[in-house]
């Protein structure tokens, strides 16, 4: 879970060579392209996205786009000038990127709570969850990750080994305080994955259940039943299908970029000889950079075509009563 960056700074990653170089180059090129295009794509929309869920997707694109333009420039900074990677002021620096990475996943985590409740507590989420609440939520949850990275400048975690002097990762931890710091970090971003895997497949069985129902709903509609609400209501179950199926993606995607980033840290433990694990700990750190260059293009990009095939839909339910349906339409867009 640690920040990319880190990975790509350490001594390990040094001889990975110039295919791996250039991968990663690429992969942070595509992954700054998104996230702007993803600013920009926000800002292009107006009133067809609910102001909570679009306040999210910002917090998670500016993220995600600062956090990969500074792996680019470290990136670049470390090929052009190798002699700086193994400097404490530059090991600093890296531990400071590590805010972005779980500022990142804290977020994505929030996001999946906000559909679950949107989804799931239509009621409860109208009257209590505000693009207010929300803001104080996402500041106390940044706040509590910056506490968390800037631990190791208080001594309590790793960050340099002044004996070797060079960069050490925070799986490399031998004492006692750095080893539990080491473990606290593990936790965080486990708690991270066990709820948004929770979320979105409570969310996925709640609108499974309601497709289910409408089904059986609509084999009951009698003769004089409007043609216009048949097609609403086919409409309704085929975006909650879709959004279903997207909502088991990003909980995929999310847990298999993540956890093997997390996993590290124990298995370093486990196991002192690094050695055995070197190809582990690489698929792992290019895993974690995936994750960011993707973030944009699977929570927001994908989204433009929905919310452009939508507005009559979107018209609809502003003239109506806020109910279950168009809650979860508010959610799905």
């Amino acid at each position: 879970m640690s920040n990319a960056t880190a990975a790509m700074s350490s001594p390990d990653s040094t001889t990975a060579g110039k295919s791996p170089s250039f991968l990663i180059l690429a992969m942070l090129t595509v992954g700054v392209c998104g996230n702007l295009l993803a600013l920009f794509v926000l800002s292009r929309i107006r009133n067809n996205l609910d102001r909570r869920h679009k306040f999210l997707l910002r917090c998670l694109a500016t993220n995600d786009c600062v956090a990969v333009a500074g792996m680019l420039a470290a990136t670049i900074v470390r090929t052009a000038w190798p002699q700086t990677v193994n400097n404490v002021w530059t090991c600093r620096q890296i531990v400071l990127w590590r805010f972005f990475g779980l500022g990142s996943g804290c977020v994505a985590v929030l996001m999946a709570v906000e559909r679950w409740l949107a989804i799931t507590r239509p009621f409860f989420y109208q009257k209590y969850i505000t693009e207010s609440i929300l803001k104080r939520i996402t500041i106390v949850l940044w706040l509590t990750v910056l506490c968390l990275v800037c631990a190791p400048f208080f001594g309590f975690g790793i960050y340099w080994n002044d004996n070797l002097k060079k960069c050490s990762r925070i799986r490399d931890a031998k004492e006692s305080l750095d080893v539990i710091y080491a473990y606290v970090f593990f936790s965080f971003g486990v708690v991270l994955c066990i709820v948004i895997t929770c979320s979105n497949l409570d969310v996925i069985i709640a609108l499974c259940t309601k497709e289910r129902n409408n089904h059986i709903n609509l084999n009951k509609v009698n003769a004089d039943t409007s043609s216009g609400a048949l097609v609403r209501n086919v409409d309704r179950n085929n975006e909650e299908r879709l959004f279903s199926w997207l909502m088991l993606f990003l909980c995929v995607s999310f847990v298999v970029c993540w956890l093997p980033q997390l996993l590290s840290i124990p298995l370093a433990q486990f196991f002192q000889n690094a050695a055995k694990l070197n190809v582990f700990y690489k698929i792992a750190d290019l895993l974690l950079v995936l994750h960011f260059s993707l973030d944009p293009y699977l929570y927001v990009l994908q989204q433009w075509k929905l919310v452009r095939s939508t507005l009559t839909w979107s018209k609809y339910t502003r003239n109506n009563t806020v109910s279950d349906s168009s809650v979860t339409r508010a959610s799905l867009v």
